[in-house]
């Protein structure tokens, strides 16, 4: 079990190695449009080299704790049942919100959701305490499976099944105005509100004369796995 462990960890430091290269930021140049568009947006755009270094530290961390080893099936599965609920709550929540956001009838979307933000902050700090157990079931189920249909290096599931439960980021997608054409499309963080979209399309509109929208993403090809 412990010479397991450090194949895992070992494993994990190489492919968040390769991962951090792939992920290298360019710059873009001073004053371009490109540039200009990442000042418009701020502190919103989505980091995929913080979140793959969090996620790999997370994973690291949980195998060193290998908690869920310790717990009986009936546990183990409550443990997955209880997360995916709270998921799917959270995405109620979310859902509830952004519409009175957008409807013309709600004058003050604040106040009107502040029950529905409180509610929402809780559900996410009850996730955030069983998530790194309930993604260590998750992950051990289906190595079991992949091991059982001969997917292993060396007596391991290769690369090591990871997973880490995330908001998927959303797509700030810019298109001259005069014609349909994407220029540009950025990563944007996870969580912002219809408001916060509306302003920063406006943003757009106003300081480089592009037509802005900001679309939700199906998913995303990462390392350890992003699942919503």
């Amino acid at each position: 079990m412990i010479w397991h462990r450090i194949k895992t960890i070992i494993a994990l430091l190489l492919l968040g190695v390769m991962g951090l290269l792939l992920f290298t930021y360019e710059w873009p140049a001073f004053g371009s449009e490109k540039y200009q568009l990442q000042a418009a947006i701020g502190s919103n755009q989505f980091d995929f080299a913080i979140w793959e270094v969090e996620a790999f530290a997370a994973k690291a961390e949980a195998i060193l704790a290998n908690g869920q080893s310790y717990l009986p099936e009936e546990t183990r599965r409550e443990i997955v049942l209880h997360s995916m609920e709270l998921v799917r709550e959270i995405q109620r929540l979310e859902s509830e919100i952004n519409r009175a956001y957008v409807d013309p009838d709600v004058t003050d979307p604040d106040s009107a959701t502040a029950e529905l933000q409180a509610e929402l902050t809780q559900k996410r700090q009850s996730l955030k305490r069983i998530q790194p157990v309930s993604e260590a079931i998750l992950q051990d189920q289906v190595a079991t499976v992949l091991a059982d249909e001969g997917f292993t290096l060396l007596g391991e599931t290769w690369p090591p099944v990871m997973v880490h439960m995330t908001p998927v980021p959303s797509l700030l997608v810019t298109s001259p105005r005069d014609r349909i054409e994407r220029t540009h499309a950025l990563t944007l963080v996870p969580g912002l509100s219809a408001r916060e979209k509306d302003e920063m399309e406006t943003a757009v509109l106003d300081n480089l004369d592009l037509s802005a929208l900001v679309v939700p993403l199906g998913g995303l090809a990462t390392y350890p796995a992003m699942v919503q």
